[in-house]
């Protein structure tokens, strides 16, 4: 219910959480498809135990935040390299694990409501990260962001390593 209750709403249908607190570049409030993703897999979980439609509706109208365009105030970067990338921050740097928590959220959808939609997304998504793996990949460590030219301290790596397993 926490979530329910401090969702912020644009439109009819569209819910975002926000960070309220400043991070680095990011200034409170700030919103992150990380966790847009986490609050799809919660929602649906509560709505599978308790079958409440709001917990449903609610994570469709947050996956309808995760896929608006960068541009638009939602998440989702896409060009012609990066076919579909759900942006952790603000700052479109295309973030590993960001992406990743984002894509289980999508991917949950899809298999609570078998509708195509949620499972092209993923796919796309998924097909993103096989195509710029290399600009992942330092042959020894993988790097947290695709600017960075530094390796992800190890408990990134190590969720990275989690997440592609999942994947």
């Amino acid at each position: 219910d926490w979530l329910v209750n401090t969702a912020t709403e644009f439109g009819n249908d569209k819910v975002c959480w926000f960070y309220n607190f400043d991070f680095g570049k990011e200034k409170a409030p700030w919103g992150s498809a990380i966790s847009q993703g986490m609050a799809i897999c919660a929602l649906l979980r509560a709505y599978q135990f308790f079958k409440k439609e709001e917990y449903l509706e609610l994570s469709i109208k947050s996956f309808n935040m995760l896929n608006l365009s960068y541009e638009k105030g939602g998440f989702k970067f896409s060009d012609e390299k990066w076919k579909l990338w759900f942006e952790e921050d603000n700052f479109q740097q295309h973030i590993l694990n960001g992406h990743i928590f984002a894509l289980f959220g999508v991917y949950d959808l899809y298999r609570v409501t078998k509708e195509k939609k949620y499972h092209k997304a993923f796919m796309v998504g998924v097909d993103t990260i096989k195509d710029n793996i290399d600009i992942f990949d330092m042959g020894f460590n993988t790097k947290y962001d695709a600017i960075s030219l530094h390796p992800a301290n190890n408990s990134y790596h190590y969720t990275h390593i989690t997440q592609f397993k999942i994947l």
